[in-house]
């Protein structure tokens, strides 16, 4: 099997340039100088448990280091190799004349599988990090895109709702109401729901964006994450300052919900107008998450705020807050996925018209975050 080992090279902790030789997956961190300690795992930004979909694949960021500054050969092996796949490679998030190198790993099948990633010095004492991997059967119940159409969105309540320049944009009505586009045709038991949102131009500093989340028709139970201006969400919403996310809650028997714990701050959820952030919001295994870009700014558990009772969508909403009227905001794209219920590793999810084409490749290009569990 050919694999990568390491040339020698001034500063520990960063990759050589690699040769091929007989040993398996290796690549080499940083070295200087000689000795006889171990190897030392920093461990670094990896997470110990990571979930995938089938045929996702993300890459895993070991840290090492040589007390010695020795070159270090790293190789990763899975233990299911038939669930998940683990190979060395160059890092293609970074430009740099020295190669970077990271593990990727891939859902294969559903199961789990356990990565092990090992640093060795030149006279063989190691170091190393296990990541516990669960490949999921996570289901795309529909993927908006928007490019030229609305993709099965209608116009909800109150303002304007258009398509510009790939994106959908969705406008403020009255001073101060909530106005949504919504989508429907579908249920899922639990699922993550990711999207690219924003505000839009800019005079439309003080509007939020959001995701909207609901089950049922006249009684509907509503659920919800408001990303953006903090004095939106204080007025609307009535959460405190400061703060730029906000989780809202609204079952018609009580106005919307926003207890102290609901709400708060986070630089990974500041976007300026015309500036797109990632957004994820979750509801599996009895807790609701919410994330901007790879940040994890939100966890609550339903239990503990008496929503055990909210499980299921089958509508699923678009939407904006502002101060006045005719404020914009924009979505680039969004997309559902049912996910398994805990201890199963297949979605529950049904379409009233049969599920949507989705193209091969959603899954390995979707943002995935890796939400620590």
């Amino acid at each position: 099997m050919n694999t990568l080992s390491s040339t020698r090279l001034p500063m520990a902790r960063f990759p050589a340039m690699p040769r091929w030789s007989p040993l398996p997956l290796v690549v080499a961190l940083l070295a200087a100088c000689g000795g006889d300690a171990p190897p030392i795992a920093c461990q670094g930004e990896l997470h110990t448990k990571v979930e995938l979909s089938m045929e996702q694949t993300q890459l895993l960021r070991p840290c090492f280091e040589d007390p010695e500054g020795e070159s270090l050969q790293i190789t990763a092996k899975a233990s299911d190799p038939e669930v998940v796949s683990a190979l060395v490679v160059e890092d293609p998030t970074i430009n740099s004349q020295v190669p970077m190198y990271v593990v990727s790993v891939m859902g294969l099948s559903p199961g789990t599988s356990t990565v092990t990633i090992t640093a060795e010095d030149p006279s063989g004492q190691t170091a190393s990090i296990d990541v516990a991997l669960e490949v999921l059967r996570r289901v795309v119940v529909w993927r908006a895109d928007f490019d030229g159409s609305r993709d099965g969105f209608e116009s909800g309540s109150c303002g304007e709702f258009t398509i510009e320049d790939g994106k959908a944009v969705l406008a403020s009505g009255r001073d101060g109401s909530l106005c949504w586009a919504r989508k429907s045709g579908f249920t899922a038991d639990e699922w993550e729901l990711t999207a690219s949102l924003g505000k839009a131009k800019e005079n439309d500093n003080e509007t939020a964006p959001g995701l909207l989340s609901y089950y049922g028709g006249t009684n509907a139970i509503y659920l919800g994450m408001v990303f953006g201006y903090e004095s939106v969400s204080s007025k609307y919403f009535g959460a405190g300052d400061p703060h730029n996310f906000v989780m809202v809650y609204h079952n018609y028997a009580d106005w919307w919900t926003t207890d102290d714990d609901l709400w708060g701050n986070s630089d990974a959820c500041d976007n300026d107008p015309g500036e797109l952030i990632d957004v994820a919001f979750a509801n599996r295994d009895g807790d609701l998450t919410a994330t901007c870009g790879t940040t994890l700014v939100l966890r609550v558990n339903r239990a503990d705020k008496e929503w055990s009772h909210v499980t299921t969508m089958d509508n699923l909403a678009l939407t904006v807050v502002g101060p006045n009227a005719y404020q914009y905001v924009e979505f680039d794209w969004v997309e559902l996925t049912a996910l398994p219920p805990q201890g199963e590793q297949s979605a529950r999810v049904a379409w009233d018209e049969g599920p949507p084409e989705v193209p091969d490749d959603v899954l390995t290009l979707k943002r995935r975050v890796d939400i620590p569990r």
